[in-house]
């Protein structure tokens, strides 16, 4: 993800939602050598990350982190040295974020820096046994943490100290927020409204500065995934009757552009950096493959015109929080 300024997320619940399909892009399947199943997170600068999965010796499963260099076509396999089954889910420019697993089974978020070869874990996020990181921007990142009854929360590090925060109204000891990316003042990702059944997942939009909570759901989804941000764009994957399908969002032109892989029947999109998305999708098989895919994506210019900055803002602040139904 390239870092854009923050002041160009503008999220879309403000005037009425439109809906387009993309049809004219180019689409490369990029799986990890030898591998069973590809997951691709994150791209940045040509890098992208992600983790793939091969069947060992008894048919043990085993998970494993990499990079992939577009500009050379190497893959590179990164493992956390002292623990099992690397994720990785994020890149900016030196630094790769995701999780791994130690001997009891449990995920620990971690950092890693290319250039010194020198790995971070965060072992504990307030006490919490468990935790996952997806996103980064600068020196704070974003993910979940898991407690002691197994309940997700939403993880801030604001550079110093992680934070907890979780959707508000919703019901204590039951699995709440999970947080996919940063960008400048805003996080987003999804929270689990239990007040129906079965439980609905929508997409969600916290800004720090503010401590103010949105929703952005699109229009014609059962459930909302909101996964990357690059200024004022927004992937995810939204689930429908047919199933999953991967979205490009532009908040300011209130425009969602839907993006289904051509030999894929569920997809979605992990990240974003100007006209390059990545993510992964299912064949008819059920294979699962990392995939590339470039072309035009919204209107918007990096940053907005003032006027639409400022009748976002307005919007906004008049935006009411949702409740449960």
């Amino acid at each position: 993800m390239r870092t854009i300024a923050a002041s160009t997320l503008i999220l879309g619940a403000l005037l009425c939602t439109g809906t387009s399909s993309a049809t004219d892009f180019s689409w490369t399947t990029l799986d990890y050598p030898g591998a069973d199943s590809t997951f691709l997170y994150g791209i940045d600068n040509g890098k992208m990350v992600g983790w793939y999965r091969e069947t060992g010796g008894e048919g043990a499963v085993i998970d494993s982190g990499f990079v992939y260099d577009q500009d050379t076509s190497q893959w590179s396999s990164l493992n956390y040295p002292f623990g099992s089954d690397t994720h990785l889910h994020a890149i900016q420019g030196d630094t790769v974020v995701g999780s791994y697993k130690d001997s009891a089974d449990q995920r620990h978020g971690i950092a890693y820096d290319l250039q010194t070869n020198q790995w971070t874990s965060y072992g504990s996020v307030n006490g919490a046994p468990a935790s996952d990181i997806f996103g980064l921007d600068g020196d704070k990142m974003v993910g979940y943490s898991v407690d002691s009854s197994m309940v997700k929360h939403g993880s801030y590090f604001d550079g110093s100290q992680w934070n907890t925060l979780n959707y508000p109204d919703q019901d204590a000891g039951v699995s709440n927020s999970f947080f996919h990316a940063i960008n400048g003042q805003h996080i987003i990702g999804s929270y689990v409204d239990h007040g129906v059944s079965p439980a609905v997942e929508h997409g969600i939009v916290y800004d720090i500065d503010n401590q103010q909570w949105n929703t952005l759901d699109h229009p014609h989804a059962s459930q909302t995934y909101l996964y990357e941000i690059e200024g004022a764009y927004l992937v995810g994957a939204f689930k429908d009757s047919h199933g999953y399908h991967g979205f490009h969002y532009d908040s300011v032109m209130d425009e969602w552009q839907t993006l289904d892989h051509p030999q894929g029947d569920q997809t979605a999109l992990h990240g974003i950096d100007g006209n390059s998305l990545v993510g992964f999708y299912h064949d008819s098989s059920g294979g699962i493959h990392g995939f590339l895919v470039t072309g035009e994506f919204g209107q918007t210019q990096v940053v907005p015109e003032p006027a639409a900055l400022f009748l976002a803002i307005v919007g906004l602040a008049l935006l009411p929080r949702r409740r449960r139904r």
